[in-house]
């Protein structure tokens, strides 16, 4: 059994299995629902591809003949991605292209002219997607949550970069602080724009996912970091040389990726909450050996708020 420092609003403790397409040389976890199913990419001696793992049967993903790279998942196991082609859905074994963002809803010239879509970051449980767009009318790219004929504007500053959201709009990603050497990871909801920093580490941190719960999966090389309430805990896979956290589904498992040594090929891993059920992987999850223990250390993040745009987007920074 695994033994963990207590941590007030986190699980005591985590069992890590490690998550193996068969015959791949790497593997990295993007996302996971609340189902357990997991999506993210694997390298072979073919190339790298992504997939869609439904308790242990991996579908690999390939829309038009074409690697596609999945980016988000949602709770009825609804994919998204992207390719060399656009930008796609993934519903009940169909590929559907996603079709340029409608305009979106806001005054002034903005809605004169054409929207391009540059990618698809995610799709929450309202079928909303958050998208990258290109227009005459943006300073430089914008990030929208599109709902059916609607898209609204959530961020038009190129010093934020947006990589996740809820079904609430809770976004999180980086923020680049000093240009060219610092970056914050930053979780922005209806109240207040949060900076995620791991303590005392001068390094990048970088915000990839947020749950429903607004815990959200970041990391800051060479540590996994869990955020939520104001509250950073490291977390990181046992023995590791490095971990990223890159997905959280609402039961708190989470899913990323380490390398065992510097300069080491990624595996997939996913962490579990102890005293909730485990995501059944056959012949694909290898659990560690009874009595490998780990200590989690908690420290708090400083947070400073930030002031917003009138478009609802962090104000520059």
């Amino acid at each position: 059994m695994m033994c963990l420092a207590s941590l007030p609003a986190f699980a005591d403790s985590y069992t890590f299995q490690t998550v193996d397409v068969p015959g791949a040389s790497s593997t990295s976890l993007k996302g996971i629902n609340n189902a357990g199913q997991i999506i993210g990419t694997y390298t072979n001696s073919s190339g790298t591809f992504g997939f869609l793992d439904s308790g242990g049967s991996f579908t690999t993903l390939m829309a038009g003949g074409v690697s596609l790279t999945p980016t988000g998942i949602n709770n009825s196991g609804q994919v998204v991605g992207n390719d060399a082609s656009g930008s796609y859905l993934y519903s009940s074994g169909a590929y559907t292209m996603i079709p340029n963002p409608p305009n979106p809803v806001t005054s002034g010239p903005v809605s004169m002219f054409p929207v391009s879509l540059i990618s698809v970051l995610g799709i929450n449980d309202t079928g909303e997607f958050l998208e990258t767009a290109l227009s005459p009318a943006f300073p430089g790219t914008a990030t929208l949550i599109v709902t059916g004929n609607s898209s609204t504007i959530v961020s038009d500053n190129d010093q934020i970069f947006v990589s996740g959201f809820n079904n609430a709009g809770a976004l999180v990603g980086t923020a680049l602080v000093v240009p060219g050497y610092f970056d914050e990871g930053f979780l922005q909801t209806s109240g207040s724009f949060q900076t995620i920093v791991a303590p005392g580490s001068p390094s990048d941190t970088y915000a990839e996912a947020v749950n429903n719960l607004d815990q959200v999966a970041a990391w800051n090389y060479p540590d996994g970091l869990l955020y939520q309430d104001g509250m950073v805990t490291i977390v990181d896979y046992p023995g590791a040389y490095s971990t990223q956290l890159l997905g959280i589904n609402d039961q708190g498992d989470i899913v990323g990726t380490y390398t065992a040594s510097d300069g080491g090929l990624s595996q997939g891993f996913i962490a579990t909450p102890e005293g909730s059920s485990a995501v059944p992987e056959p012949g694909s999850l290898l659990l560690l050996p009874l009595g490998m223990w780990l200590l989690i250390a908690v420290r708090k993040s400083s947070l400073r708020q930030r002031g917003r745009s009138p478009l609802g987007c962090p104000a520059p920074l």
